[in-house]
């Protein structure tokens, strides 16, 4: 029995410029409309489709995932950058917010560091934006959070399909594994779908109401081969689903409806865009999204989302408003983008540039640093709090006017 086609891994520049047009969406839909624009869903997609990719063609060419150096190679490009962050927005929280908050804040430090925010949010019930409640400038962690259990699931799962379909049924590998993708993405949309309805702001940061969104991803990097047509029909199937991605947020109340069944507007958004840039046509939207400006913004999508939404909150906590103009925000966002250059080019591409083979042990030494350093922190402000609330109980006690004080 003949096998499916597997789409060749390979650079695809359009989807660099897919996730800077969805960070940009992101954080322009933060700053000056207060609105989710979707743009998180799309990374889900595309994270699915990449890791697909890499773990099939691993564990073909191999027999194995390699699980321990697949993890060690997510962790060397993902780590650094949210650790130091994590630990920026920690010290910057002492300067900019109320000390009221500051204990509810070592809590979601700890949760964004060791990459389980999504389920602490999920707990706390945050309504995301909701202007009731007072945001954390660590919120943004929860998809961070999804991702980071989905690179550990992602791999488990193929490995168990890969022995399934070789020793048990003895099945063409992908074919499969397509199937038993559908299975998990029916599964979880009926789960997202029921848990939407009944306890939405749960459902928004549980990672088993968006697994779905990860299968989708996987399922288009086993079919996308088999999507061919013709040239007029990839263009307006591009641009379009560029269109659906930039008005998502604004024609539908993501923080309030998604991950239900209307998450698959911006998804299929981003699907159309994968299916025409398949196929490059010279008005395609691949000319936009492939171009240089956009590629070179691509490299740096992950900084630029660590870092707009605490300089978002700080900057609320310090001007003491909700609402941002339109200057201040371009300063947030070029705030942002430096921010970003500087933390990728000094934290994420020497990481990236290790020769991995003589450098692993190095990269584990430098990553448990980098661990204990934000452990370290986390416990150093702890104790900072502690303190300086102890300080104020006794301001309190002793002061004439409370009435235990005499």
């Amino acid at each position: 029995m003949t096998d499916l086609k597997l789409t060749k891994k390979r650079f695809r520049p359009e989807i660099e410029g897919v996730r800077t047009i969805a960070t940009l969406l992101i954080a322009v839909y933060h700053i000056w409309l207060g609105r989710v624009s979707g743009g998180v869903d799309i990374f889900f997609i595309i994270s699915g489709y990449l890791i697909t990719l890499s773990l099939l063609s691993r564990i073909e060419k191999t027999g194995s995932v390699k699980f321990f150096d697949f993890i060690l190679g997510i962790a060397r490009r993902l780590f650094p950058q949210a650790l130091f962050v994590s630990i920026v927005i920690g010290f910057m929280c002492l300067v900019f917010l109320p000390k009221i908050e500051w204990s509810e804040i070592i809590a979601h430090m700890a949760a964004s560091t060791f990459y389980y925010e999504n389920w602490r949010l999920a707990f706390d019930s945050v309504d995301y934006l909701a202007r009731e409640n007072s945001a954390s400038p660590f919120q943004h962690y929860w998809s961070l959070g999804v991702q980071g259990q989905m690179y550990i699931i992602w791999p488990l799962f193929i490995c168990l399909v890969f022995f399934i379909a070789k020793k048990v049924l003895k099945t063409p590998v992908r074919k499969t594994f397509l199937i038993a993708q559908f299975v998990v993405f029916t599964g979880s949309l009926a789960y997202s779908v029921y848990q939407t309805h009944v306890n939405q702001p749960w459902a928004y940061f549980d990672t088993f109401a968006r697994m779905w969104e990860f299968s989708i991803g996987g399922m288009f990097a086993l079919i996308s081969p088999y999507l061919i047509f013709n040239k007029w029909f990839n263009t307006v199937l591009g641009w379009g689903g560029l269109a659906i991605i930039c008005l998502t947020g604004i024609l539908l109340p993501v923080s309030t409806v998604f991950p239900g069944y209307l998450a698959l507007v911006p998804i299929s958004g981003v699907l159309f865009i994968l299916i025409s840039t398949e196929n490059n046509t010279k008005l395609g939207v691949d000319r936009l999204l492939g171009s240089k400006p956009l590629t070179y913004l691509g490299g740096l999508t992950y900084g630029i989302y660590l870092w707009h939404w605490p300089l978002l909150i700080f900057y609320h906590a310090f001007m003491k408003t909700t609402t941002v103009p339109i200057l201040d925000g371009i300063i947030i966002l070029l705030f942002t983008l430096l921010l970003s250059i500087i933390s990728t080019k000094q934290l994420e591409t020497p990481f990236l540039m290790m020769k991995w083979d003589k450098k692993k042990g190095n990269f584990v030494t430098v990553l448990g640093i980098l661990l204990v350093f934000a452990a370290s922190s986390i416990f150093s402000i702890s104790m900072y709090i502690q303190k300086t609330q102890a300080s104020m109980l006794n301001l309190t006690q002793n002061d004439k006017d409370y009435p235990r004080a005499k």
